[in-house]
Order: C-alpha cells, then sequence, then structure tokens
C-alpha cells in the first residue's frame, strides 16, 4: 500500500476511525468498481465514512461524492460521523452529498422544472385507493387498501408497466389505473414517481445526464442488497463512463424483497460493471464468537449468497439459550421474569430487544408488561396488530355484549347482521341524537326501506345468549353461530387467501380471551394496554425495553435479544412456501440472530393457541447436533381443538342453544366431564355467578392436553358441548 495512504490510516486512527486490513482496502480502492461485502457488525458504516474522507483528503471537490443511504438516519449518522473527524474542513463535510434515493431525485426534479415536486400525503394515497375499490364494487377493508398500496409501490419499484398488467384484467390492475388517474389529476407525485420520473427525465435528455455525470464522479451506495431494479438504472445512468461506484451490502441480511428489493442485483454488479475488485469484510466487532458461530452454521443452508463466514473479534463463551416454554403466555412470563432481573440499572433498559416475526406475537408480553407496569417502548406506532379490522369487528361485537348501547359497536356489527349500509346508519345517528334513543329504539324508526325487523330480533336474541358465556365462548358463538366465521372464510377466498387467512387472527384474540371471566374485565384490560402503549409513544425517549418485529430490528444492535416464536409456521412464516421465499425468512432469523451483542434469547413455545407446534426448521439448522430433542407430546387432531381454535376447519353444532337454560347441578370438585372435543377432564373449581336473578357456575377444568380451561356449565350442558363422565 503506498505511503500517502499508510500516513492517512495513521491519522485515522489517531482521530478515533483505525480500520482493519480488509477495511483499509476497501478504503484505499477510490477508482473504478468496487463491491464490497459487509458482514453483519463488520463496520461497513466506518467504511464508508472512511472512504469520504479518503477522497476529500486526496483531493476530490465535494461536490463530486455523492453517498446514498436507504434511510435519512443513516444519512444523518454518517454525515455526523464525517463532521466528528478533526483531519477534514468542516465546510469541506457539509457540501458533501449524503442523501436517500428519493431525496436525491426530488433535488434533480426540483432543479430541471424550476419547482419542488408536489407529493401526495399517504391519506390521499390511501383515499384513492378507497375510491378505487368503490368503484369496483369491493368492500373498503383496511387490509384490502394496504395490500393494493404495496402491491402499487412493488410494480412501481419493478418498474412493471401498467399497460400490460391492465392486459390481465385483475383487481390491482383497475386499482392501479384509478389510483394513477386521480394522481395526475391532483398534480401530485407519490415516493415511486420520484424515482421513475428522474429514470425517465435522464433518458429523455442526454444532456442533463452527462452533467449530473460530470458533477459526481464518485458514488457510494449503502446497503446495496436492498436497491430495487429502478434505484439500480439510475446508478447505472449516473456512473457512467467513469464507473467509480463502490456498493456495500450483505445477501445474507436482504430482507426487504416484499418491497422490490433485489438481492440478486449484487450478484449482477460485477457483470455490469467489469473490471472491478471485491473486498470482504468478515471481522465481526458486535456478537461473541458463540453467536456468531450459531448465525454461520443457520445462513450456510442458503443457496443465494457469497459463501463467506463471518469470524468474532471478541472474545466470550456465553452460549445462546433455547427455551421451550409451554404457550404464547409462559413464553411472556419467561421473558417478563428474564427482563426483571435487568432492571439493576447495570444495563440501560433501550439495550435489550425482544423480536418476533408478525406484530400480534407482542401482545401477551405487552400485556404482562402493563400489569407489571415495566416500560417498554414500541418502535412503530401500531405494533400490537389491535388495529386489524378483523380484531375491530370481534371487538365491536364485544363490547355491545358489554354495553348494548354503544353506538358505534351497534353500526359495525349492524352492517353485517342487519345490512345495515352506510346511508341508513348516518341515518339511525342522527334519530338517536335528536330523540335520544337507543340504538335498537333509533332503529325501529327508521324507514322500512333500511331496516330489516326480523333480523333485528335476531340479532338481539344472539346477544342475550351470547351475554350468558364466557369471552372466549362468546366469541366463539360469534363466529359460529351468527356467521362472521363463515364470512371470514368467504371474503379469504374471494381474495384468494388461504381460508385461515383472516381466522388465524381470531385465534389471537381467543388466546387474550381465555383469561377473563367477563367480557367488560377484557375490554377493560385491552383500553389499559392501549392507553400504556399510547403514553409510551407521547413520551419523548422514555427508557425502556425495545419490543419490535425482526424487519424493524435491521441496522441495530443490543446488549440482550429475545426471539420469540421460533416455531414452524411462525419462523418461517406459514405462508413463505418458495425456496426465495424460505431463503429469505432464514435470513430474517439470521438478521435477528445477529442484532445481539452479548446475549440471545430463542424461545420456541410448544404451543400456540392450544395447538401442539414443531420447531422451527431453522433450529436443527442454527444448533447442528447440540439442538435438544424437543419433549414428545401427543399430537392434536383438528376435530380435538375445534372448540377452541377457529382457524382449519371449524365445526358447528347444529342444536341451537335452548331459550331455557338446564337446573342440572354443577358438578362437584375432583369429578369428571366429558367434553366433546377436550375429552375427559377433572373439575378443580366452581364460581357462583348471579346475572339477572339467575344462578350460574363457572368451572375450571383440567383436561389431559389442556389445564385451566374455563368454562360456563349451564350453557355448555345445553349446547352439547359437556356431559358427565362419573
Amino acid at each position: 500500500m503506498a505511503v500517502e495512504f499508510e500516513q492517512f490510516f495513521d491519522k485515522l486512527g489517531q482521530a478515533g476511525l483505525a480500520l482493519n486490513q480488509q477495511q483499509q482496502v476497501a478504503v484505499a480502492t477510490l477508482r473504478g468498481p468496487l463491491m464490497v461485502i459487509a458482514g453483519p457488525g463488520s463496520g461497513k458504516t466506518r467504511v464508508i465514512t472512511a472512504r469520504t474522507a479518503a477522497l476529500l483528503h486526496f483531493g476530490v471537490s465535494p461536490d463530486q461524492i455523492l453517498v446514498l443511504t436507504f434511510t435519512k438516519a443513516a444519512a444523518r449518522e454518517m454525515k455526523a460521523r464525517l463532521m466528528g473527524l478533526s483531519l477534514l474542513p468542516q465546510q469541506q463535510v457539509r457540501t458533501v452529498n449524503m442523501s436517500t434515493f428519493h431525496a436525491l431525485c426530488f433535488q434533480i426534479l426540483k432543479a430541471q422544472r424550476g419547482q419542488a415536486p408536489r407529493l401526495a400525503t399517504e391519506r390521499q394515497r390511501r383515499r384513492w385507493v378507497e375510491q378505487a375499490l368503490l368503484h369496483q364494487q369491493e368492500e373498503i377493508k383496511d387490509d384490502l387498501v394496504e395490500e393494493m398500496l404495496q402491491q402499487i409501490s412493488f410494480n412501481k419499484n419493478s418498474n412493471q408497466e401498467l399497460a400490460s398488467l391492465r392486459r390481465e384484467n385483475t383487481l390491482i390492475a383497475s386499482v392501479w389505473a384509478d389510483y394513477e388517474a386521480a394522481k395526475t389529476e391532483a398534480g401530485l407525485l407519490d415516493f415511486e414517481d420520484l424515482l421513475l420520473a428522474t429514470l425517465g427525465l435522464l433518458a429523455q435528455y442526454p444532456e442533463l445526464l452527462r452533467s449530473l455525470q460530470r458533477r459526481w464522479q464518485f458514488i457510494m451506495v449503502d446497503e446495496f442488497q436492498d436497491t430495487n431494479l429502478v434505484q439500480y438504472e439510475l446508478l447505472r445512468m449516473l456512473a457512467a463512463p467513469t464507473n467509480h461506484i463502490c456498493v456495500v451490502g450483505d445477501i445474507d441480511q436482504a430482507i426487504y424483497a416484499w418491497r422490490a428489493a433485489d438481492p440478486e442485483l449484487l450478484l449482477r454488479f460485477p457483470q455490469d460493471f467489469p473490471g472491478g475488485q471485491n473486498v470482504e469484510l468478515v471481522q465481526n466487532y458486535r456478537s461473541l464468537p458463540p453467536i456468531i458461530n450459531l448465525a454461520n452454521q443457520l445462513i450456510a443452508h442458503n443457496q443465494l449468497r457469497h459463501k463467506i463466514a463471518v469470524q468474532p473479534v471478541r472474545q466470550g463463551d456465553t452460549a445462546p439459550r433455547l427455551l421451550r416454554p409451554s404457550d404464547e403466555w409462559a413464553e411472556a412470563k419467561a421473558v417478563l421474569t428474564m427482563l426483571q432481573k435487568w432492571q439493576d440499572g447495570q444495563t440501560p433498559l433501550n439495550e435489550l430487544a425482544v423480536l418476533y416475526r408478525v406484530n400480534s406475537q407482542a401482545r401477551p408480553l405487552v400485556s404482562l408488561l402493563v400489569e407489571a407496569g415495566f416500560p417498554f417502548v414500541l418502535r412503530e406506532k401500531g405494533q400490537l396488530g389491535l388495529e386489524h379490522w378483523v380484531l375491530q369487528e370481534c371487538h365491536a361485537f364485544l363490547r355491545l355484549l358489554s354495553n348494548p348501547n354503544d353506538m358505534e359497536s351497534f353500526l359495525r356489527v349492524g352492517r353485517r347482521q342487519l345490512g345495515l349500509n352506510a346511508e341508513g346508519g348516518e341515518y339511525l345517528q342522527r334519530l338517536a341524537q335528536d330523540r335520544q334513543l337507543t340504538p335498537y329504539a333509533a332503529y325501529r324508526q327508521l324507514p322500512i326501506r333500511y331496516t330489516d325487523m326480523s333480523k333485528l330480533n335476531q340479532l338481539q336474541q344472539h346477544l342475550v345468549r351470547a351475554r350468558k358465556l364466557l369471552p372466549s365462548e362468546a366469541l366463539n358463538y360469534y363466529l359460529d353461530r351468527m356467521g362472521f366465521g363463515s364470512y371470514l372464510e368467504w371474503y379469504a377466498a374471494q381474495r384468494g387467501y388461504p381460508s385461515d387467512q383472516f381466522l388465524s387472527i381470531c385465534d389471537d384474540l381467543l388466546a387474550d380471551l381465555r383469561r377473563f371471566t367477563s367480557t367488560a374485565a377484557y375490554l377493560k384490560h385491552v383500553d389499559n394496554m392501549l392507553s400504556a402503549v399510547k403514553q409510551q409513544e407521547n413520551a419523548q425517549q422514555m427508557p425502556g425495553i425495545n419490543l419490535m418485529t425482526l424487519h424493524s430490528a435491521k441496522g441495530l444492535e443490543f446488549k440482550a435479544v429475545w426471539i420469540l416464536g421460533v416455531t414452524d409456521g411462525l419462523l418461517p412464516h406459514r405462508l413463505s412456501k418458495s425456496a426465495a421465499q424460505l431463503e429469505e425468512e432464514r435470513r430474517l432469523f439470521y438478521v435477528g440472530c445477529t442484532r445481539a451483542k452479548d446475549y440471545l434469547y430463542l424461545l420456541a413455545p410448544n404451543a400456540y393457541h392450544d395447538q401442539t407446534t414443531d420447531d422451527s426448521p431453522f433450529l436443527v439448522e442454527a444448533f447442528g447436533q447440540a439442538l435438544k430433542a424437543r419433549p414428545q407430546q401427543p399430537k392434536q387432531t383438528q376435530a380435538q381443538w375445534s372448540a377452541t381454535k377457529v382457524s382449519g376447519n371449524r365445526t358447528t353444532t347444529p342444536e341451537q342453544i335452548a331459550p331455557g337454560l338446564s337446573r342440572q347441578p354443577p358438578p362437584a370438585i375432583g369429578q369428571t366431564i366429558k367434553h366433546k372435543d377436550l375429552g375427559v377432564g377433572e373439575v378443580v373449581s366452581c364460581v357462583q355467578e348471579k346475572t339477572r336473578g339467575q344462578t350460574f357456575h363457572v368451572l375450571t377444568i383440567d383436561f389431559p392436553h389442556r389445564a385451566d380451561f374455563k368454562l360456563h356449565w349451564e350453557l355448555s350442558l345445553e349446547m352439547g358441548f359437556v356431559e358427565r363422565s362419573d
């Protein structure tokens, strides 16, 4: 290496930016194409910062340097690191263009057009999609709107043309066409348009392209594995003809295929930019050796990758721990117990993180954290998943049981049970407010075109019966007897989803409800939980443990990491079935494991929602021969679980609840009963309750594979769920 570089590296070291040999090679390669494969914790940000400093140190004008990142936070961090180097003039550093792809394109369009592009807000985009769905006579649901928005973004980021899609005559093609028409009429652009418009502008005006090529002669790209096709084409245009471009990335950390990121572009780079060099950064400065060894064993099973083996720099022998709690609530309790041991003041709570594959996995833990008063921070708003329309529908039904005069819940339930449309709902609200009427009384006074009295009477009968049930039984009643479960299966089929796509969401809710003996208590708990989440969202820099999805954890690091639900069906997710999808799921788990510096805890519950689970195949790959066999448990058939799990093959008994409840006395403690689905169980407690002058009994039963199961004796008997066995 030339003497001038050796001297430069000495100065960098004195300024607090020492580099290892591999990093020095990457920094010293300033001309021509350069691909840096940067494993987790290998100091890629340090390399980009040092490489920018080297360009400035050796006479490159700051105006000629372009550094592209994928988040504003990453761009700010790099600029701050660069500003912190005492060996560079501050004015030079300020002039270097460090931005995201979208910010760069915004600059180019603004300079060319003489005015800033006007961007559509998220609310406007959602409204256009909703209007397009109404035009197609589709029912508006949040997840469908989100799916359409995501698909539009995916298509545009993949540079797919609307014209080619319209020939297929699909819903997305029609919605996309209406969306584009509304956006054009408003004179606005969306984020994807910034990239596409810039690409079209540079292709249309060669002189503009040449001027930008002369301006930015040295280009660096961070997190290159997250690049999509449009961004890649922009880079090819801007980097020519000199191709002084450096890309830094790692296929093993490519986890955004659903956003049109294409990790194969890293493999294409040497062909599209020939004559370049490759540098591998494999020294990991973050994690202890046992964590790195586990991660290496895991990711070695992927085929689409650069075959590098990350090497730990730190010393230590604390091995990752695998825990197998009984179910998701035991999982949450185990994590809470371990977290409480960290409340000694020696480790900041923000150095701890709990990661999970899907948002709903966080709810049991958040419930316990709220009850324990343990501080936590949700990285993103809405991460509990309670905003999903299926849960909103179920909660509306439960709130109507608890409060018959809840207008909002009545309207939501009535839309499906009474066929009450939006116009009729608005009429009903005005009538109730003007005449001080209950929702039911107001409904009876609506014009006949809005009403169906037989349906109202049937709804009221259903609610009377459901109010006598335990919360979980009431939800099952809503799904089975009132038809909401059948509707969810039908809607899933309409959208081309698996039949249990939405019913599985109800499984999460059923698991929550079984902890409560009254609907009012459950709803109060939900309100308390949402209140606690809102308080932590409003708090400024409140210290607490981090709760986030594995996707959100990308680029972060923590002293200790807990990963929930390392079971087959959650990780990998049950919808990820193709070879490419399974490789991405494996990369996601790899990213999660490599966030941990000192401690890594993997939790694989023996059951979720009362359904026996299997270990994730990734555990076998990661631990190899060291993986201890899971204790053998009897596998439950779907029929055995149909009363407690609603997804899959749901069954509905033909009998209707009798208007008069059975007066057969309940069994005594120690006696056994036979449940039609759960088998024979022993009564461990019996609590007497009085409602509207009648006495009821809530039994707690220990079944062979479901302990502490609560049921309403009189109603369960009438519905044919149970019978005496002794």
